[in-house]
């Protein structure tokens, strides 16, 4: 006896088939049978296919969903065929889901899943990856964004150029007039001098200035004089720093210059911050114009000091004896003035 489900040789006493678990008696022939053919289980067969295929990134958006549709069709359709290729379909379809989330959640949310690192299988260098980011499996620079010029000064605005250190991004945009870099000294950006001192050029015959530099003052110092005729009337003085001298000009009334007929002596003292005096001596040479101090006492104390006291007192013999108190401030003279002795007396 054969069974004519699926054609297995029967053995005498049996009510099931061995094979294919149908009843004997519904199913038996006396003569050799060809096994009825069960149909395909066609939905899981494409599931396979299309979860295979998921697999690839970006390709896997569209297939993917495909497979897990046709996989569950399989599953409700399989009745006793079909069997192996449903539970393929799920297997496949199960794997194919794992390895896409793997690299679609990094891409889209940031979120690093432990293990499984794109930047592994990518050709980017550690830096780029480090620096950039990624979407949809393409990179996305994240701009290092550095300026490298700009056309605005110190008092006014104008284009700064900006560029991406990563790849060639850049644009412009408007800046703000950029301010002097010292409000005490000298601005190393413009040159422009504030404190009270600054670097300034004799001139020559024509008025041109010539290129011996001199220090100073950059507006005149007040103060007061005295001698027979006032007491305490208005001064102005400016005071001149070269390599080889220092020089005080002076003014009686604030416009006439204090000159001589005759060399003249003066007596010279200062007092410092502290209340020291300190003693030093000027002379004002035959039809001169300035007081030619004889030492670098006031340097030294301008240095050290953010103020110091000038007293000036005629020493003649002919009992003039004019006398002037002015008050030197220090502001950016340390900065001029190491300006000054790098360019032109190292």
């Amino acid at each position: 006896m054969y069974c004519r489900n699926c054609g297995t040789q029967l053995e005498e006493g049996l009510t099931l088939c061995p094979k294919c678990n149908e009843d004997i008696n519904s199913f038996i022939s006396d003569v050799p049978v060809q096994p009825i053919k069960k149909k395909a289980n066609v939905c899981s067969i494409l599931a396979i296919i299309f979860g295979t295929i998921g697999i690839v990134p970006l390709i896997n958006i569209l297939f993917l969903p495909i497979a897990i549709i046709l996989t569950i069709v399989g599953v409700c359709v399989c009745k006793n065929r079909g069997k192996k290729s449903m539970v393929a379909s799920i297997i496949v379809t199960i794997i194919s889901s794992i390895i896409s989330a793997l690299w679609m959640i990094p891409a889209f949310t940031g979120i690093e899943i432990p293990f499984f690192n794109m930047s592994e299988t990518n050709s980017y260098t550690t830096t780029a990856v480090a620096q950039s980011t990624t979407v949809n499996g393409s990179q996305v620079c994240s701009h290092s964004i550095k300026k490298i010029s700009t056309k605005a000064t110190c008092t006014s605005g104008g284009q700064a150029t900006y560029k991406c250190t990563l790849c060639s991004y850049s644009y412009q945009e408007y800046e703000s007039a950029l301010g002097h870099t010292t409000t005490t000294g000298t601005c190393s950006r413009c040159g422009t001098s504030f404190g009270g001192w600054e670097i300034a050029y004799y001139v020559d015959e024509f008025n041109n200035p010539t290129n011996q530099a001199y220090i100073r003052n950059n507006k005149s110092i007040s103060g007061t004089f005295s001698n027979s005729a006032t007491t305490n009337s208005d001064l102005d003085v400016r005071i001149l720093i070269d390599s080889e001298d220092i020089c005080i000009k002076l003014w009686e009334y604030g416009r006439y210059e204090v000159n001589a007929y005759t060399t003249t002596y003066y007596n010279v003292t200062y007092l410092d911050e502290k209340g020291n005096k300190y003693y030093s001596t000027g002379t004002l040479y035959k039809n001169g114009d300035r007081i030619c101090l004889a030492d670098w006492k006031l340097v030294n104390l301008l240095q050290n000091n953010k103020q110091i006291k000038i007293y000036i007192e005629e020493n003649s013999k002919y009992g003039v004896n004019s006398s002037y108190l002015f008050t030197v401030s220090q502001g950016n003279f340390n900065s001029i003035y190491s300006n000054y002795y790098n360019k032109y007396m190292d």
